[in-house]
């Protein structure tokens, strides 16, 4: 706090409360860190204890053999929940208390309960896929038991259950956020906090996003919460619920009919979005604080004893051999040997460019492939297969490119999503794509063996040029 403010007239017109949120947000961020850090070196040993008594050499190894019943995904993903790369209040949790950090966040791999709200059916936007669940009817096709015991205590308050729909919560949320922000819609009726029906679940990478405990066909449950982390509050915005199906439609349609995309692409499809729109106008402003997206399962991609490996992942430093776990997932040799490690890397950096480069330059399309959005899936020997994409709230489509290859997408009166200016869809791609996911893997990789990482760029200049040559004659 003493250097911001040292610094501040060097900042230029930076307010003092914006120095003070900012400085009250690194002392928060520093505060979760050192609970995450104590955490996760006492986990690290437990899991290198359960590797070495398993037989296991890697840690790779032992995800792949071990017979724990907990989602190799979910184990993956809270194992990995080390932070953003780059960002200096990464672990902010502003609003939430040590304690509800060690309930709610996935660093310290707690189980929640997810809570439920009935909402009157008049009251619910959003939308959903086609071949999917209705948006009203969701919480009847995955969690039959939550739905069940949702009637029973709409009956018992005297409301008729079949004049509401279901809307998840996260628990945080439905204690701090909703009683104050929806009180007139409560009060009338409109809106009703649910108490029994919950659903046991994990918070993924990124807190609000929470992997139920039901099975693999169960989908993940993005939601809302007016927390503070990385410097932004994580809602959810009508815009995103209403296009998230719309976009998975529009990229399981072009992996259909793209023979590139076919091959090197897979998706996460956001199944269904639902938000509340309140009766009275202040509190329908904060719909987004009353929402949620319903996102494939990854797990539903596993076959033949494979794995789907989160992006964060592969940064981390695996706890058995201390190397960056994508070279975990290649032959043993690339662990130690310079050349095999650079030959391993080239081989993921070609299936993650690939399909990524081909949506931009044939349809206009960028996707957010930052480590927390992508996923790869390995074959039981973790072999790269493909690459996997999620979250499309934050991805870019230059609608002329788009109209150019005959498509057309429904968009959405907040127009975020969807522009004409290719540059900030370009932008997306290489801030995301590049620096923040293949550059800071080629970082984690050289800093552990080493060596320069010069090499590696020109590996990654080469695979994008053999992506262009590919498509000569089908782009400009």
């Amino acid at each position: 706090m003493k250097l911001l403010f040292h610094i501040a007239p060097l900042l230029g017109e930076a307010a003092p409360e914006d120095l003070m949120r900012l400085a009250e947000e690194v002392a928060d961020a520093q505060l979760n860190d050192a609970l995450c850090a104590a955490y996760r070196a006492l986990n690290d040993r437990e899991l290198v204890q359960k590797s070495v008594a398993a037989g296991c050499m890697t840690f790779r190894d032992w995800i792949l053999c071990r017979e724990e019943p907990q989602d190799p995904i979910v184990l993956l993903e809270q194992w990995s929940a080390v932070g953003h790369p780059y960002h200096p209040t990464h672990k902010t949790r502003r609003g939430m208390s040590p304690g509800e950090v060690l309930s709610c966040c996935p660093e310290f791999r707690p189980r929640v309960q997810v809570r439920l709200a009935a909402v009157r059916k008049e009251r619910l936007q959003g939308e959903s896929l086609p071949e999917g669940p209705a948006k009203e009817r969701w919480l009847d096709h995955y969690f039959p038991a939550a739905a069940e015991a949702r009637r029973a205590e709409l009956t018992a308050q005297r409301y008729d259950p079949e004049d509401y729909a279901a809307l998840p919560l996260y628990p945080w949320q439905a204690e701090h956020a909703i009683p104050a922000r929806f009180a007139r819609s409560l009060a009338e009726g409109d809106l009703v906090l649910l108490a029994a029906p919950q659903i046991p679940a994990d918070p993924l990478v990124s807190v609000r996003t929470l992997a139920a405990a039901t099975g693999s066909e169960a989908p993940h449950l993005k939601l809302s919460l007016g927390v503070r982390l990385t410097s932004v509050e994580r809602t959810i915005s009508p815009r995103s619920c209403e296009m998230g199906p719309r976009i998975s439609r529009l990229l399981q349609d072009l992996i259909k009919r793209d023979e590139v995309l076919s091959r090197t692409l897979d998706i996460l499809q956001e199944e269904v979005g639902l938000y509340f729109t309140s009766a009275h106008a202040r509190e329908a402003e904060e719909s987004k604080h009353l929402a949620a997206i319903l996102r494939g399962n990854p797990a539903r991609l596993c076959g033949d004893g494979g794995i789907v490996v989160p992006g964060t992942a592969l940064a981390a430093a695996s706890p058995v051999s201390g190397a960056p776990f994508l070279l975990e997932l290649g032959e043993d040799d690339a662990l130690t040997d310079p050349a095999e490690a650079r030959a391993h890397f080239a081989d993921y950096a070609t299936a993650f460019l690939r399909p990524l480069l081909t949506l931009y330059l044939r349809y206009g399309i960028a996707l957010e492939p930052h480590l927390q959005n992508s996923l790869v899936q390995c074959d039981s020997s973790g072999r790269i297969l493909r690459c996997v994409f999620r979250d499309f709230g934050g991805i870019r489509i230059h609608e002329p490119s788009l109209r150019a290859a005959g498509l057309a997408l429904k968009v959405h009166p907040d127009r975020l999503t969807v522009v004409d200016d290719r540059r900030s869809v370009r932008g997306k791609l290489t801030a995301h794509g590049l620096h923040r996911h293949v550059g800071f893997l080629i970082s984690r990789i050289c800093g552990y063996l080493q060596v320069s990482e010069a090499p590696y760029w020109s590996d990654v200049a080469e695979i994008a040029e053999a992506v262009f040559d590919d498509l000569r004659g089908d782009v400009d």
